[in-house]
């Protein structure tokens, strides 16, 4: 069970919608804040219920636009063989810059979410967007270092990883 225990990882996540470095995956980025920001104005229920009531007198105001400022991904990251395969767990948007509470899975499932057509969901384990890892099991990873550690997940033994991003 010690080998199984280190083909499995916890990973969060940012999907990043200002990096310039593939445009089709910074549509699709800039895609996912744009779907979360309709769904957000359309469901205004939810909204409250994800803890948007404590930007109070958001809707009211009339003024100020609702803007997604940050998403988090949560999902465990199962490596078998060569492939990952990859279980949302959880998000959390940051909406305004007030951070939201995290939605689990299985209300994200229920969610009438759709990317460019494509479920959210789908959209997610596709990996067609650009996002940043900022954390792996519980260590959190520093920003100019996501990307290595992003190559080391796809290329190496997992048990290696720190090891590799340590020598590179």
């Amino acid at each position: 069970s010690q080998y199984y225990s280190e083909q499995v990882k916890l990973v969060s996540y940012t999907i990043d919608n200002k990096s310039m470095r593939d445009s089709l995956k910074t549509y699709k980025s800039k895609s996912i804040f744009l779907a979360f920001e309709n769904y957000l104005l359309a469901n205004k229920e939810e909204f409250y219920n994800m803890g948007g009531d404590k930007l109070q007198g958001f809707f009211n105001s009339g003024k100020q636009k609702l803007k997604v400022t940050n998403i988090e991904v949560t999902e465990m990251w199962k490596k078998n063989e060569n492939h990952i395969y990859y279980e949302p767990k959880s998000i959390r948007l940051t909406v305004n810059d007030s951070l939201l509470n995290a939605v689990p899975y299985s209300e994200l499932v229920m969610m009438d979410l759709t990317v460019n057509e494509q479920k959210f969901i789908l959209a997610l384990l596709d990996k067609n967007f650009n996002f940043t890892i900022t954390q792996i099991n519980s260590q959190k990873i520093a920003k100019r270092e996501a990307y290595l550690y992003y190559n080391a997940l796809q290329t190496y033994s997992w048990s290696q990883v720190i090891e590799f991003v340590k020598y590179y």
